[in-house]
């Protein structure tokens, strides 16, 4: 997905603004965001995900698509928003795949590998089918927010959103 913000402006309601002049964002960029303000990386995430419209500036999809011409419910089946703990109760494969049944195991499993916690996830008793409590209340809290990130890239998006959960993992954690 390529991404152009410009001449963005927000009102976060505390006095504060979001302010982007110029940015792009191509196909294969890694972008990390630092902000005095958290509030400010959430609201420009959540603009990105399209859950705010900006007050004013321009949103760019593809260099052909004003986010004001794009069907919210198409945009987020192409983009993935992982924000705190969204994991449920029921098994790790049921929580990832979010019942999606065109998502396999294997897929599943491949996925846990590259956010590296597939062998401590077959560990678990029943591997991926191990049930976990709302929220992964019986795992580890990195595990937790690993399995988060697995959910996210699991659905194969075009563009992923990570939102504060990289700032909660260990140090050695790396995608």
């Amino acid at each position: 997905v390529q991404i152009r913000i410009e001449n963005l402006r927000m009102n976060l309601s505390d006095g504060q603004f979001l302010t982007i002049s110029d940015l792009k964002i191509e196909p294969g960029d890694v972008l990390g965001i630092k902000s005095e303000s958290p509030r400010k990386a959430q609201v420009l995430m959540d603009i990105l995900y399209g859950l705010r419209e900006p007050e004013m500036g321009i949103v760019e999809v593809d260099e052909n698509y004003s986010f004001g011409e794009i069907s919210r419910v198409s945009w987020r089946k192409q983009v993935t928003l992982a924000r705190g703990v969204q994991l449920f109760s029921g098994t790790i494969f049921e929580s990832l795949s979010c019942g999606n049944p065109s998502i396999h195991a294997g897929e599943i499993r491949e996925v846990l590998r590259e956010v590296g916690i597939l062998d401590e996830i077959l560990k678990l008793p029943d591997g991926i089918h191990h049930e976990i409590k709302f929220h992964g209340a019986n795992l580890d809290r990195n595990l937790v927010l690993k399995l988060n990130l697995a959910k996210a890239l699991v659905q194969n998006p075009r563009l992923v959103l990570i939102d504060e959960i990289l700032d909660f993992l260990d140090e050695e954690f790396a995608i």
